[in-house]
């Protein structure tokens, strides 16, 4: 019963995946022409500014991991040789495409509101020695 759930939700993940990927390519194209602009300018980024580069780094992210775990998964489904490599690798697809543009795209979308509060620095030093924390803890369990 389990082989029957899991190979649906596999195609109903990838029959997803085509309208996710075609929505997010086109959240891309309309938004980041106005994000390049306002990295590029010389002018400090508004609100707006900020919000719409953070969009656009979400999308770009979002985007590319869609593409990669529909390999992942498409090769699952049809059961090809190339499942082992796509999920035994998936974690480099996952820190630029999922953590890298996801901390990028969060630290554009809330710094208008840091920046009124005027609490940035405290944040980043928070969000700071909470990974450094958690890499310590989680080497010292890994060499255990």
């Amino acid at each position: 019963m389990y082989e029957i759930v899991h190979t649906v939700a596999e195609y109903i993940s990838l029959v997803l995946t085509i309208p996710t990927v075609i929505l997010g390519v086109l959240v891309i194209y309309y938004y980041s022409p106005k994000a390049f602009m306002a990295l590029t300018s010389d002018e400090p980024m508004n609100e707006t500014q900020m919000l719409v580069t953070g969009i656009t780094i979400g999308f770009i992210g979002a985007v590319l991991d869609n593409m990669y775990w529909f390999l992942a998964w498409g090769s699952d489904l049809l059961e090809l040789p190339t499942t082992e490599f796509f999920f035994t690798n998936g974690v480099f697809a996952n820190v630029p495409f999922r953590q890298i543009t996801g901390i990028l795209a969060a630290s554009f979308h809330i710094m208008p509101i840091i920046r009124a509060a005027k609490q940035r620095k405290n944040l980043f030093k928070v969000i700071g020695l909470c990974t450094i924390s958690f890499a310590a803890t989680l080497s010292v369990l890994v060499s255990m």
